[in-house]
């Protein structure tokens, strides 16, 4: 390989991975198992019944300290095409924003239907201060909106129209790799 074919790979390379930064295409998690493990362990279960209404992040305070949410949607599941009109269709979204983050904990309302939509892979990932303080299949679709956990199953969004405002206001993760920590 010559001096310059390597100088057009390289160039190719770089012009390939601005593209790809500025496309913010599909990020490749990673993730620490032994971290959802830690989490699932410290939830603790209470009853709950048919059409209750739950809030799982009502006890956070997300208006100071360092905060982020993530959307991390699999490729599995790739139901991203699907969000409503106004949410970004990208793979991951996230968002640091405290005002935000509190508008999402305080409308983050949902009715308990008793169903069980298992095939939910895509995930919220809640963090305070870089730990995880919440994280549960999230399902976000047009024709659905809610979250599978395994404390109450499937819960819908009381007010799904709020919900697509607070998510529209989430950003495209740009970045080729996301470790979850």
């Amino acid at each position: 390989m010559g001096k310059v074919s390597r100088i057009v790979f390289v160039f190719i390379a770089v012009v390939l991975l601005i593209f790809y930064y500025i496309v913010g295409g599909f990020p490749i998690v990673i993730e620490n198992p032994d971290l959802l493990n830690d989490y699932e362990k410290r939830i603790i279960c209470s009853e709950i019944s048919l059409d209750s209404v739950v809030n799982p992040l009502i006890d956070l305070d997300f208006s100071l300290g360092d905060n982020v949410v993530f959307i991390v949607c699999e490729f599995g599941d790739c139901e991203y095409n699907a969000y409503p009109e106004g949410i970004s269709k990208r793979r991951v979204l996230y968002c640091k924003n405290n005002e935000v983050l509190q508008k999402l904990r305080d409308n983050f309302n949902l009715r308990v239907t008793g169903c069980d939509i298992s095939t939910v892979t895509t995930r919220l990932l809640c963090y305070k201060d870089k730990e995880l303080v919440y994280c549960d299949s999230f399902n976000i679709e047009t024709h659905s909106m809610g979250v599978q956990s395994p404390i109450f199953g499937y819960a819908e969004f009381m007010d799904k129209k709020e919900m697509v405002n607070i998510l529209g206001l989430f950003k495209p993760y740009k970045g080729m790799f996301l470790y979850m920590k």
